[in-house]
């Protein structure tokens, strides 16, 4: 199982936002269906709130599956959900730009003994 789908295609464009409140539960989000930001969305692109209301929902948006992974969204083009836990080191490294010689954080081989020696 790959830690990254998308669910909606940027073909949907500025409709993105407004799909996603009307095709899928936001209940299962984190979002009550009365939620102010959701409602906006509702409302399509013309509403004023609409971009401010969609950052809203791409920061608190949470969902978590039978399995207990926690999925995200991200939007850049298409909308994202994705489980870091998940997501394979190269998923991360296309997904969040990680530069190939980023690494995950984990100090090399050579970077351990270099402060090995540093420390004598």
């Amino acid at each position: 199982m790959s830690g990254i789908t998308i669910i909606l295609s940027d073909n949907l464009g500025v409709y993105i936002p407004q799909n996603f409140v009307e095709c899928f539960d936001v209940t299962l989000w984190g979002f009550d269906l009365d939620d102010e930001d959701i409602a906006t969305l509702r409302n399509g692109p013309e509403d004023e709130w609409y971009w401010d209301a969609w950052n809203n929902v791409l920061a608190r948006a949470e969902s978590t599956d039978s399995n207990g992974d926690v999925w995200m969204l991200s939007q850049d083009g298409d909308l994202f959900a994705y489980c870091e836990a998940l997501m394979t080191y190269d998923e991360k490294v296309d997904f969040f730009g990680w530069a190939e010689d980023e690494g995950d954080g984990q100090p090399t081989e050579a970077e351990e003994w270099a402060s090995f020696d540093e420390g004598c």
